[in-house]
C-alpha cells in the first residue's frame, strides 16, 4: 500500500435487496452481544444501538442498500509471515467458507472482525465486482463506531475499511491504505506449488511402561519399523517412523520408554479447555547407562536451550500441500553441532567414546493452516522433527 486509498473502478450492479438470513442474523447478533459485554465499561450507553469495534470494516458509502456476502477463513495464520504476503498465501478460495450474507443500508458499516487480538482475512463478495480478499495485520488497532453508520470522517477509519462509493453504474471500491486487498480472479488456480506433505518422524501405539524387551523388529514397506515388545503387562506393538539406525536395539535387548506430551490450557472467553499439545518427545534408553539412548522430537515448535537454538525461514516461495496448508522451509540451528541443518540432513559427531547421530526430519514454518489438515498442518507456526541417537563405544 502507498499510504493513500487505492481505488478499483468497475461497473457495478444495483444491490439485490436480499435481507440478512435468520441464521446469519442470529450469528451476527451473538457476536455483537459478546462485544457489548466486553466493552460495557467503556461503551456504557446504547449498546443495543450497535456500537461496533473492529480492526477492519466494509462500508456502504452509496445512497442505496447493498448486499454483501462474507466468506470466513478456515485456517490459522502465522501473522508475521503472512503480513504483506497475503496475495501469495491466501488467494485460494478453498481456504474460505461462506459465513453470512448482509444487507447494508446506505451509509452503514459492517465490522469484518470483532476480535482484534490477531491478524485476519475474509473474502468480501458484492454483485458486479470481483471478489475481494481482505487481510489485516495484528499491528492494527480497532476502530469503534457510535451507531451502525460508518464514520467516514473519523481519522483512521477509512484506512482500515473497504468502502463502496458512488452511485449506480459509477460505483467503485476504495481500499483502505492499512489493509491488504486483492481482487480475486473468477477461477482459483493457486500460484503455489502443490507438494506432498513432508515426511515426518513419529510413532503410533502406546509405549509400554517399565523395562521391556524387544521380541521382534522388522522394516515395513513404507520404511517404518514394526517393533514387538514384551513387558510386565504382556506383549505390545510399537510402530516407529525413523531410519533403521534410529532404533539401535535388537531382539533380546531391554529398554525403557519415556513419553512427554504437554497439556495446553486454552481460554475461549468463557471456559478453559485442556488439550494435548501436538508436540511430543519420546525417550528410549537401554537397560544400562552404557546402552544406546534415543531422543525423538516430533512437531517441536519453540526454541530449546539444549538442542534447537535458532529457526531461520528460507527465502523462497511458499509451498502448498495437498490439504491446502502453505509452508516455508526452515533451517534449524542445532546447538551441540553449532551449525544449521536442513530437512533430511544428518550429521554424526564423535567425542571421547560417545558418538551422537543427529537427523533433522520435517522443518517448516506453517504460515496458513486449514483446520481440516492432518499431521500438524492444522496449526500455524514452526514444526520441527529431530532425531538424536547416542551410542557409547563398548570396551573390548
Amino acid at each position: 500500500m502507498d499510504g493513500t486509498a487505492e481505488q478499483t473502478r468497475q461497473k457495478g450492479a444495483r444491490g439485490s435487496g436480499a435481507r440478512l438470513t435468520a441464521e446469519s442474523h442470529q450469528g451476527f447478533r451473538r457476536r455483537i452481544g459478546r462485544l457489548c459485554g466486553a466493552l460495557l465499561p467503556l461503551l456504557l450507553a446504547g449498546c443495543e444501538g450497535y456500537h461496533y469495534s473492529s480492526v477492519a470494516y466494509f462500508a456502504n458509502a452509496t445512497r442505496e442498500p447493498v448486499t454483501v456476502r462474507i466468506q470466513a477463513l478456515q485456517a490459522q495464520m502465522d501473522c508475521t509471515h503472512v503480513n504483506r504476503r497475503s496475495r501469495e498465501l491466501l488467494a485460494s478460495r478453498d481456504l474460505f467458507e461462506p459465513q453470512a450474507t448482509y444487507t447494508l443500508q446506505a451509509g452503514s458499516a459492517l465490522p469484518l472482525e470483532l476480535d482484534s487480538r490477531s491478524c485476519g482475512a475474509v473474502i468480501v463478495q458484492i454483485l458486479g465486482f470481483s471478489d475481494q480478499l481482505v487481510f489485516w495485520s495484528d499491528r492494527l488497532y480497532a476502530h469503534t463506531t457510535e451507531t451502525e453508520f460508518a464514520p467516514l470522517a473519523k481519522p483512521g477509519f477509512r484506512e482500515q475499511a473497504l468502502i463502496l462509493e458512488g452511485d449506480g453504474e459509477d460505483r467503485v471500491l476504495a481500499n483502505g491504505a492499512l489493509l491488504e486487498v486483492t481482487a480475486l480472479p473468477p477461477a482459483s488456480p493457486s500460484d503455489l506449488v502443490a507438494v506432498p506433505m513432508a515426511i515426518s518422524f513419529g510413532w503410533s501405539g502406546e509405549p509400554p511402561p517399565g523395562l521391556v524387551s524387544v521380541e521382534r523388529k522388522e522394516t515395513l514397506a513404507d520404511g517404518c519399523l514394526s517393533v514387538g515388545l514384551l513387558g510386565a503387562g504382556g506383549s505390545s506393538k510399537l510402530f516407529l517412523c525413523v531410519p533403521t539406525w534410529g532404533f539401535p536395539y535388537e531382539v533380546g535387548d531391554s529398554l525403557r520408554f519415556t513419553l512427554f506430551q504437554p497439556e495446553i490450557y486454552e481460554y475461549d472467553g468463557y471456559n478453559y479447555r485442556v488439550t494435548r499439545s501436538a508436540y511430543r518427545k519420546l525417550l528410549m534408553q537401554g537397560a544400562t547407562e552404557a546402552d544406546p539412548k534415543v531422543e525423538l522430537w516430533v512437531n517441536h515448535s519453540t526454541l530449546d536451550q539444549q538442542f534447537l537454538s535458532k529457526f531461520t525461514p528460507i527465502d523462497q516461495p511458499a509451498s502448498r500441500t495437498r490439504c491446502g496448508a502453505q509452508t516455508i522451509p526452515l533451517a534449524v540451528e542445532v546447538l551441540p553441532l553449532k551449525r544449521e541443518l536442513l530437512a533430511g540432513q544428518e550429521v554424526q559427531v564423535s567425542n571421547a567414546g560417545l558418538t551422537t547421530h543427529f537427523m533433522l526430519g520435517r522443518a517448516e514454518q506453517v504460515v496458513v493452516a486449514p483446520r481440516a489438515c492432518p499431521g500438524g498442518y492444522s496449526s500455524a507456526g514452526a514444526h520441527v522433527d529431530l532425531l538424536v541417537v547416542k551410542t557409547w563405544e563398548k570396551a573390548l
